[in-house]
């Protein structure tokens, strides 16, 4: 596992894990993202299973990411990001271009419109768990030193992306 591997692992672990117990952390907050739902083109009567489905698929990368040094491999987890970060990025980029007035409920209860920035939060998060695939090759992994830095990477990498529009509003 190269460092770059490990800080997408770390970053990727960070923003799956803020986002998951975001939904869960209450009734009404799953509540909220269920209802929200609709809005990126999924019919409402399957807005409920989908939004388990996501929030079951946030969790097991969590799962996956944190169990990376006992399976040896952080490819497991990396791949499943990038595989829900697909269609999450497709329902982002929907929404947008047909002006749904999809909410972001990605990191809490926000009455945020999605715009172009979750877009490309969602599009560089894919690219990292992309890259990260890419860069998982067998074998050597980073020094002590060079994990240390990764893993400070990914969470600086993942603090940025989570409060991005945060940030993005700060400077506006």
């Amino acid at each position: 596992m190269t460092a770059f591997t490990s800080a997408a692992a770390v970053l990727l672990g960070l923003v799956f894990l803020t986002s998951s117990s975001s939904k869960l952390r209450s009734r009404e907050s799953f509540r909220r993202f269920r209802t929200s739902v609709p809005a990126f083109g999924i019919p409402a009567g399957y807005a409920r299973r989908v939004a388990l489905l996501v929030t079951g698929a946030e969790v097991a990368i969590v799962v996956l990411l944190a169990l990376a040094g006992l399976i040896g491999s952080a490819l497991p987890g990396i791949g499943a990001a990038a595989l829900l970060l697909v269609p999450l990025t497709v329902g982002t980029v929907r929404a947008v271009l047909r002006d749904t007035g999809a909410t972001c409920r990605c990191f809490g209860g926000t009455d945020r419109r999605v715009s172009r920035r979750h877009f490309v939060r969602n599009g560089l998060l894919l690219l990292i768990a992309i890259i990260g695939l890419l860069t998982a090759l067998p074998g050597g992994s980073p020094s002590t030193a060079g994990w240390a830095l990764a893993a400070f990477a990914g969470l600086i990498g993942g603090v940025l992306l989570i409060f991005l529009d945060e940030i993005i509003e700060l400077f506006s």
